[in-house]
């Protein structure tokens, strides 16, 4: 099979398997807020524990298991990491089918499905990518976690509604049953040579990676800025679900279709945004993307309601789109193949920063104040706005995608 069909029927499984993977994700975001008191929260809610289980589980956990993906055959790993996955989801069913899911329980369930999760989006995602169509990656992968992030929400929140937070979890078993077949022969060449143990030790490994990431002042500037932004740019699904959960209850499928419809929305554009992206400096690029968001942003602090919350979830899908395809390109082209896996997580790890920062401040005011929620936000998009303007290069996005990283 030809690299062209190899990678096709890879985004189309791979879409298969993470709407499984965001169905599941998303459960335990709908089973979160279900269980959160809109306006009487004390302490950590459900709600702020999710966030701090995604912040935790992308943060440590993930970037230890990436490295373990570049020291040994992808091909394995890969089978390893899905088939894990897909054991845990088991084990979270059985948790809420004895009724033993409490706080700490979800808590310790919500780490390990992110960590996994992430590891398989930027592990697999990216290391297919980078062997099998460079060129086009950051579009590709994009494209790919946004239609399914988009159907995963829908999903979630039908199953949710109708089969509860079980049958979210037995689907996300059975959708990552047929990508495993395929691991076989997307990484099948050159595994002796790429993807062999190493000499060096697992911790120098890391060393490696975070010494690399260090060193691309690029990649690193992108993904400060993204960490800062996302302190709350993380958190605006749960703005909106917050709002709907408060003036209208048992709608998951009601926020499931807003949520999923503003990411299906922004993908019909993103050929045009990947033409649009090359020709901008990457400063430009990020403040683009992020001045329709906090318009949408000023205009559900005057006028807050469901309607000005979608409008403003819906912006910023279209700057995650911008932001998603610039950086995804970026990693793509300038992370080698020998280290894809380790860099993308310690990078992710460093983005998840504003969401496990968000579960600890954000979520709190937000669950008793959407208004001061949106306040808060104004004030961090600002702040993203101006770091973005001050911190990120000035050369087109087209030029950085071309630069070699320094070995030093």
């Amino acid at each position: 099979m030809n690299d062209d069909k190899l990678i096709k029927k890879f985004l189309f499984l791979s879409i298969l398997s993470i709407v499984g993977n965001m169905c599941a994700d998303w459960a335990l975001f709908f089973y979160a807020l279900k269980k959160t008191n809109f306006g009487q929260e004390t302490g950590f809610s459900n709600a702020s524990l999710f966030y701090i289980g995604t912040g935790i589980g992308r943060m440590l956990i993930a970037p230890m298991i990436g490295v373990f993906f570049d020291r040994f055959p992808k091909r394995i790993m890969s089978v390893l990491i899905d088939t894990s996955y897909a054991l845990l989801l088991v084990s979270s069913m059985i948790l809420f089918y004895f009724d033993a899911l409490n706080d700490y329980a979800f808590l310790a369930i919500t780490i390990l499905v992110h960590s996994f999760s992430q590891v398989h989006m930027q592990s697999v995602g990216f290391s297919a990518v980078k062997k099998r169509a460079a060129e086009h990656g950051g579009r590709y992968l994009a494209l790919m976690f946004s239609l399914s992030t988009g159907l995963g929400i829908g999903v979630s929140g039908v199953i949710f509604s109708f089969l509860g937070f079980y049958g979210c979890m037995a689907f996300g078993v059975m959708t990552f049953i047929p990508i495993i077949f395929l691991y076989s022969d997307l990484f099948s060449e050159d595994e002796s040579k790429n993807s062999s143990p190493k000499n060096s030790t697992y911790l120098q490994d890391i060393m490696a990676s975070v010494k690399f990431l260090v060193n691309d002042k690029v990649l690193l500037k992108f993904a400060l800025v993204l960490g800062v932004f996302n302190l709350v740019g993380a958190l605006f699904p749960a703005y909106l679900k917050l709002e709907i959960n408060n003036s209208s209850h048992g709608s998951d499928h009601l926020a499931a279709i807003i949520l999923a419809g503003g990411l299906f929305v922004s993908t019909a554009f993103y050929g045009k945004i990947d033409r649009f992206s090359k020709n901008l400096r990457s400063g430009d690029a990020f403040i683009i993307a992020l001045a329709p968001t906090f318009l949408a942003v000023l205009l559900a602090f005057i006028y807050p309601n469901t309607l000005t919350l979608s409008i403003l979830y819906i912006c910023a899908c279209f700057g995650s789109g911008l932001r998603n395809i610039i950086t995804a390109g970026l990693r793509t082209k300038r992370v080698p193949a020998e280290q894809i896996s380790g860099v993308n997580t310690i990078y992710g790890a460093i983005l998840n920063i504003g969401p496990l920062l968000g579960g600890i401040f954000v979520i709190p005011v937000v669950e008793n104040s959407i208004e001061r929620g949106l306040n808060l936000a104004l004030f961090v998009l600002v702040i993203s706005i101006i770091i973005s303007f001050l911190l990120l290069p000035k050369s087109k996005v087209s030029e950085l995608s071309k630069e070699a990283v320094s070995a030093k």
